[in-house]
């Protein structure tokens, strides 16, 4: 097929949905929508083969820091997938193929099967596609999204995209690229982070030693099942013989400005350093059976918030393998509040 046309430097919205529309397998796409290179350029609409109507859409960005999680499987413990697999192309490009869901707790049947290819510049081609007509809010129509992985790898790695790439935005006047949409970024509600948080430790702090220091933090009688983490957060799955149980941490500096919000009058103690604490237990909200979320979270007055979860769960979207988690409420504020958090800021 013919590459995309350009026109005065740039990829209009009607040429990256024109290649698009062939690009896709057999069906019709409809409900439209598009932007060229000056605008992001991406392209969407419902796509029909005969077999259920189906959301599709494809979007072409930077990507955040290097390659951020666009060529990476996401950590089981956080998201839940049904496959994931990833390789390296000749000429370098790294793909990512996942097949998972819109929501992490399963609560509707919607699929999102997802590819990105990441190429050696940065430049990302991100499919996604689903099993139904709208991504939020639509029953699935069909059992699985309509493009095969075989079949969204031929999608991203069309050189019909070369001039959509070679038209990108400078770098220097381009946003990061947009959220995954997997769940692996972002803080839960309730006082305790529930995942990882891309923002945290942006500045003010050292992101990367926060995963070894929340390990060395932990009781010594806990085995150890597996860890994990990126940047400001970090995970353990610890075992003490009764069951594994998901610890978590997220670290964040600069959040002074959000004291009102995390710290309601009535909900927090005031150390006498003049950290605030605030301890909660609650029920979760992924989706596990019976599963007990109990965090503490803590803002110095510099502004360095740390936030300590524990669950009675080894991952939140699973039901509970035991009845209390692993670390009781005292445990979890001695780790909170450890003078060593202060290490990561000075």
């Amino acid at each position: 097929m013919p590459p995309p046309r350009v026109e005065d430097g740039e990829v209009g919205a009607a040429e990256v949905l024109r290649t698009f529309r062939a690009l896709l397998p057999g069906g019709e796409l409809t409900e439209p929508v598009a932007q060229g290179t000056a605008e992001g350029p991406m392209a969407s609409g419902v796509f029909d083969d005969g077999r259920g109507r189906a959301a599709v859409g494809i979007a072409f960005f930077r990507g955040p820091r290097g390659d951020g999680d666009y060529s990476r499987c996401p950590d089981a413990a956080v998201v839940p997938y049904d496959d994931c697999t990833t390789e390296t192309l000749p000429g370098g490009a790294r793909l990512m193929v996942l097949k998972g869901y819109e929501y992490p707790d399963k609560r509707e049947e919607t699929k999102n099967w997802r590819a990105s290819l990441v190429h050696p510049d940065g430049l990302v081609v991100d499919l996604n596609t689903w099993n139904a007509p709208a991504q939020k809010g639509s029953a699935a129509s069909r059992a699985e999204p309509p493009l095969t992985p075989a079949q969204m790898k031929a999608v991203v790695s069309a050189d019909a995209w070369k001039p959509v790439l070679d038209h990108l935005p400078d770098p220097a006047g381009q946003q990061d690229g947009p959220d995954t949409s997997d769940g692996r970024a972002g803080t839960g509600t309730g006082g305790g982070g529930a995942g990882p948080d891309e923002t945290a430790g942006s500045g003010g702090f050292d992101a990367a030693a926060v995963k070894p220091l929340f390990l060395s933090l932990l009781p010594e009688d806990l085995t150890r099942v597996r860890t994990g983490g990126e940047g400001a957060y970090a995970y353990a799955v610890v075992d003490d013989g009764r069951g594994r149980s998901l610890v978590q941490v997220n670290a964040q500096s600069r959040m002074g400005g959000e004291e009102s919000a995390l710290f309601p009058a009535g909900s927090y103690t005031t150390l006498p350093d003049g950290t605030k604490v605030r301890a909660v237990r609650q029920a979760g909200e992924k989706g596990g059976k019976d599963v007990v979320w109990w965090s503490v979270d803590t803002l110095r007055p510099s502004g360095y918030r740390v936030v300590v979860s524990a669950f009675n769960t080894a991952a939140q979207h699973e039901d509970a393998t035991r009845a209390l988690p692993a670390l009781d409420m005292e445990q979890l504020q001695a780790l909170a509040t450890s003078d060593k958090w202060r290490e990561l800021t000075e």
